[in-house]
């Protein structure tokens, strides 16, 4: 019994002093607080250039003071297969923002009361619709541009004047958000 009691004491003291030693080498941060996983290891916390979305020359064309709607532009590249999903933008500038495409519609469509179309000298009109998403290929460039693909800015607070910048969020299926800083301009960088 007396050696029983011995063994207790013993293990007990042994514990408290390897509880001390491992509270006083761990410099107040937990393992995840270091930024090392269970094993020991660097965790995968530190996003690398190569897992980045680049985004570039991102401009929104100057509009009219009687305009509601304006067009931003830009060139996006993704490092994995992705697809744009949706669009935000601060209601200080516009109501809301959408993906668009521009498309020709053939002279045997109706396009009577369609107040988007532009006459097409191949016989067709050019008119914008929403689209849903984009879908992107890893490491390829997608160009967001007049008479293609653009981000649709509804219902302008105020209009867009040369030298302003605004922010807009892109949504990617994978990446997440992306804000993005647009300058207003005349044309194209």
């Amino acid at each position: 019994m007396l050696v029983s009691r011995f063994i207790v004491r013993r293990s007990a003291a042994v514990l408290a002093v390897a509880s001390m030693t491992l509270i006083a080498c761990g410099g107040g941060e937990s393992n995840d607080e270091a930024g090392i996983d269970s094993i020991g290891e660097a965790s995968e916390e530190t996003i690398t250039e190569e897992s980045r979305v680049e985004v570039t020359e991102a401009w929104a064309r100057t509009s009219p003071s009687m305009t509601t709607a304006g067009a931003a532009y830009m060139k996006i590249v993704v490092p994995e297969d992705d697809a744009l999903i949706d669009v935000s933008v601060d209601p200080s500038v516009a109501a809301m923002a959408q993906i668009h495409e521009t498309v020709m519609v053939t002279s045997d469509t109706s396009t009577m009361g369609t107040s988007s179309m532009d006459s097409n000298p191949m016989g067709g009109a050019m008119t914008m619709q929403e689209v849903d998403h984009i879908d992107l290929r890893g490491g390829e460039l997608l160009e967001l541009k007049p008479g293609g693909y653009h981000i649709m800015l509804m219902d302008l607070a105020t209009a867009l004047e040369a030298g302003a910048t605004f922010d807009l969020t892109l949504s990617f299926e994978k990446a997440g958000d992306v804000v993005v800083s647009v300058e207003v301009r005349e044309d194209a960088p």
